[in-house]
């Protein structure tokens, strides 16, 4: 077999920290890398996050072709510094590198230095495979940190077999390293875990941080959790005032939920999401009341600004960080990097609220899906709680479509739909809801089999009532549609036209990577089919019954006088399957495929 031709091949990588004391530290970073063409052009530009903590000291490099030819000279002052402007109040910025190869293969080699002050809670983590790419091998990477004696440091390995060697250096500070070679993680293949779960990476950190000022401890997420309880806590206070509308806004309600609904959708109306990354590295929500006088937040913001409004009427919550990226967290190492969300957690006696407060428009009670099913930590005044967020059932992500179409005996048809979709269904059409119109009669268009066709009427209502099932309903009528095609005595036409875009995932006999499926749901379909005066039906796909570990289809066809009743219920279940299990679960899809794209055949009886 031929070996896979890389789009970068990064030469070396290599990182050096040098923490000189509880505060202070240097990052020297190195990367070699080679471009072989064009697709990978986007790499010969860079970004350097910088804040009035993470000052660039030095930058320099070069661009050399395939001969050694130097074809450029990067220098510091090449650099542009870009703001975070657009939803963002932040004093974090990045310095930006823009450059275009003039040939290929090339090889871009860049050299820093990062200064860095006012502490850390986490120490620069080795990551050794720096662009998030398949198209991606790393000859060689390699981590070096460095502290002094008194500095205690744990480490936590994630995807990663290799030695973290420890060492005493000539002027007895310790020393950790680590090395990592050849990696590469081929091509990307359908129904694989994310890159991003695969990527090898070792943490770094000490049980006791200094961190802007604050002095807290990380030995496990329970002391984590007290630090951040600490300055979630801190100016948490509204005015007398501001008390007394919150009091007199719930003062009918009749049961904590009322409230908590009242609450949130004033939060709804009062206030929009701003990413606000300010002092104490953007982990300190910044005061309720300035929240509450400026109306914008970001997701710490709002969700202690909620928090606080709860806690003015009788009703505890808890400040919950999470990440939106992993579902993992590591349970036995402490770190703040790993989460980059904050939402909110009512206790209930039986089970807990999750509240989404930069988004209020989602349902109050819905556990959206970049946090279902993750880890999360709850901060409570006994310090952090480590929780995973429920994850709805495969079978609840429903969608059940209600179609008549009435067949000319010319081809033409017209169709009245109804399709109810709900829980993760539901929050795919979400952004439908807010499509005018004419673009969203487009992207139903582009979802269904119904060529040539006019809308007489649609319609979109979304449902979310507090704590309930949330649905969207579409509704439309078509007509003048060119469902059928005619030839001679007959009309063939698509026996479930609400599959337009289904396929088969691709053929693969040399499968290496486990199966992860990781969205799982119910279609359903009721066709009823008006065939005209004079036909009957001649050919029909086949009835089948499939049940399998990782999916079921049971699909129907029967005739009534002149009207042909379709019924298909298609379920996928999420999970995760050995390697060998992909060809079963091909030729399932294909079974699927083949009957959602089969046609039914009339023949003329006069």
């Amino acid at each position: 077999m031929t070996a896979k031709a890389q789009i970068i091949v990064v030469n070396d990588a290599s990182t050096v920290v040098n923490v000189k004391d509880m505060t202070n530290a240097t990052q020297n970073e190195k990367l070699s890398f080679t471009i072989t063409n064009e697709r990978g052009k986007d790499a010969a530009s860079t970004a350097i996050m910088c804040s009035p903590y993470e000052k660039l000291a030095k930058f320099e490099g070069t661009a050399v072709d395939a001969q050694g030819k130097v074809l450029h000279k990067f220098k510091k002052s090449e650099l542009i510094k870009v703001e975070l402007t657009e939803n963002f109040t932040t004093d974090v910025f990045r310095m930006v590198l823009d450059y275009t190869p003039p040939c290929y293969p090339i090889t871009i080699t860049w050299e820093w230095q990062i200064d860095m002050s006012g502490g850390w809670i986490t120490y620069p983590s080795f990551v050794p495979y720096p662009f998030n790419s398949y198209d991606v091998k790393v000859e060689r990477a390699s981590y070096r940190l460095t502290l002094p004696k008194e500095i205690d440091c744990t480490y936590k390995k994630i995807n990663f077999d290799g030695e973290v060697k420890q060492s005493t250096t000539e002027n007895n500070c310790k020393e950790y390293f680590v090395e990592a070679s050849n990696l590469e993680f081929g091509d990307k293949v359908q129904y694989s875990a994310s890159l991003n779960e695969r990527i090898p990476f070792v943490f770094f950190a000490s049980p006791t941080f200094r961190y802007r000022g604050v002095d807290g401890k990380r030995t496990n997420w329970k002391e984590f959790g007290s630090w951040i309880y600490t300055l979630a806590s801190k100016d948490f206070k509204f005015s007398p005032d501001f008390e007394q509308q919150i009091k007199a806004m719930t003062d009918t309600c009749s049961s904590d939920y009322s409230k908590i609904a009242v609450l949130y959708k004033f939060l709804e109306k009062t206030t929009r999401y701003v990413s606000i990354q300010l002092g104490i590295g953007g982990l300190k929500p910044l005061p309720v009341e300035y929240t509450r006088k400026t109306g914008f937040g970001d997701c710490k913001g709002l969700s202690n600004y909620m928090r606080a409004m709860l806690d003015v009427v009788g009703i505890k919550s808890h400040f919950t960080i999470i990440s939106t990226k992993n579902k993992r967290l590591t349970p036995d190492f402490a770190n703040a990097n790993q989460c980059n969300h904050a939402i909110l957690c009512i206790p209930q006696a039986k089970d807990s609220i999750w509240v989404e407060c930069t988004n209020p428009a989602l349902p109050l009670g819905y556990v959206h899906e970049d946090i279902a099913g993750h880890d999360a930590l709850i901060v409570t005044p006994d310090g952090g709680k480590f929780v995973t967020l429920p994850q709805y059932a495969d079978s609840l992500n429903r969608q059940s479509s209600k179609l008549t179409i009435k067949l000319s005996p010319d081809g033409m048809a017209s169709m009245d739909l109804e399709q109810q979709s709900a829980w993760r269904q539901y929050e795919d059409k979400i952004p439908l809801r807010y499509l005018e119109e004419k673009k969203f009669r487009e992207k139903l268009l582009g979802l269904i089999y119904a060529p040539s066709a006019s809308f007489k009427s649609s319609s979109i209502v979304e449902e979310k009532e507090p704590f309930s099932t949330p649905c969207m309903t579409i509704k439309a009528e078509l007509e003048n549609l060119h469902y059928g095609n005619v030839t001679g005595n007959r009309i063939f036409f698509p026996a479930n036209p609400m599959h337009k875009n289904y396929r088969a995932i691709k053929k693969d006999e040399d499968r290496k990577q486990d199966v992860t499926i990781d969205y799982g749901y119910v279609d359903e379909e009721e066709i009823d089919f008006i065939i005209p005066e004079g036909y009957e039906m001649e050919g029909k796909p086949g009835a089948a019954v499939i049940n399998e570990p990782f999916g079921s289809l049971v699909w129907a066809i029967v005739q009534d006088g002149n009207i042909i009743k379709v019924v298909s219920r298609l379920e996928r279940k999420s999970g995760k399957w050995d390697a060998n299990q992909y060809q079963k679960i091909y030729d399932f899809e294909k079974a699927v495929e083949q009957r959602y794209n089969q046609r039914i055949v009339l023949k003329k009886t006069e």
